[in-house]
């Protein structure tokens, strides 16, 4: 009997059961072996995050009583430098994860198509990319709201706002990841340069957008 691939629904379920395995045995063994580790981590983060809240609202009540046309600037330039940063860190994630790690190489041995195991591996990798543009948006964001008295409806979108916008530097970083990986054993030289000038080209571009106006 010749063994047939999973309908898309049942990969799907098979694949977030998968990953909520994986992120249950993490947290768990790092609880019961690392607990000192853990809860420093989570006391560093918490702490972390109200001095970065205190400094941006402190930030934006200077800013907008004083120089209220730097805050345009201000924001076009912090979210520039966080896609910039997702775009690089999400490609070296999907690299590591889908071309380089032992659990690919055993989901490829499974009956799952390839577009299932580049879904899982691009969900984790957005995952870990994604934690410190919240981290460090969030506050930022909060203190602005907070500042410029904005509706309770500006809160309550924050969190899936920000999480939209992290599927467009993840999205492009996964791209670039696998255009690098398809073209460079064949043509190194050229896919680099290719590379390096679309690096270039959107470091300009962004340059441009966040100081041209």
């Amino acid at each position: 009997m010749q063994s047939q691939l999973l309908e898309v629904s049942q990969e799907s379920a098979l694949t977030q059961k998968l990953r909520r395995t994986i992120a249950w045995n993490l947290v768990r063994s790092t609880i019961h072996k690392s607990r000192f580790r853990f809860g420093l981590v989570l006391i560093l983060s918490v702490f972390f995050w109200t001095s970065v809240f205190c400094l941006f609202y402190e930030s934006f009540v200077f800013i907008d009583s004083m120089h209220a046309e730097v805050m345009s600037l201000l924001f076009n330039t912090f979210f520039s430098a966080l896609m910039v940063m997702m775009i690089f860190s999400t490609g070296i994630l999907m690299y590591g994860g889908l071309y380089r790690s032992e659990e690919s190489k055993f989901l490829l041995t499974c009956p799952l198509r390839a577009e299932a195991i580049y879904t899982h591996k691009f969900i984790e990798a957005l995952w870990f990319s994604s934690w410190g543009f919240i981290l460090l948006g969030s506050p930022m964001l909060i203190a602005y709201g907070m500042v410029r008295d904005a509706p309770w409806s500006f809160f309550a979108m924050l969190l899936p706002f920000m999480v939209a916008f992290v599927f467009i530097p993840a999205s492009l970083g996964s791209i670039l990841c696998m255009l690098v990986v398809a073209g460079l054993p064949r043509l190194r030289l050229h896919t680099f340069s290719v590379f390096f000038a679309a690096a270039t080209f959107t470091v300009i571009w962004l340059a441009w957008s966040t100081f041209g106006s």
